[in-house]
């Protein structure tokens, strides 16, 4: 994962990977302020609404107002990244698809 700052922005580039056995239908990615926060909004996505299937991964980049943290670091910080898969709710969010490092 990289992550660097554009003039009043903070842009995030990492990649998203199923490394389940099935395929992760509609996952859903967020930035949120620190571990339990709130979601950073407005943030701006190249693609969201994921379908990756079984080892399948994707090069995502988010990027949103750095004030918008109020100090506080991203939770997709240190490779954790939140998703949401409506097919298995019941998953934990890391089992549905996980952040890699990328190439610095």
């Amino acid at each position: 994962m990289k992550r660097f700052k554009e003039d009043d922005e903070t842009v995030i580039q990492l990649i998203a990977q199923n490394t389940s056995g099935i395929p992760a239908v509609n996952v859903w990615l967020e930035v949120l302020k620190g571990p339990q926060g709130e979601e950073v909004l407005p943030s701006f996505w190249n693609e969201n609404a994921l379908l990756l299937l079984p080892g399948e991964q994707r090069s995502i980049t988010v990027r949103y107002r750095t004030k918008d943290l109020h100090d506080t670091p991203p939770a997709s910080d240190g490779g954790r990244l939140e998703c949401f898969c409506p097919q298995k709710p019941t998953l934990h969010r890391q089992e549905c698809a996980s952040a890699t490092q990328g190439d610095s």
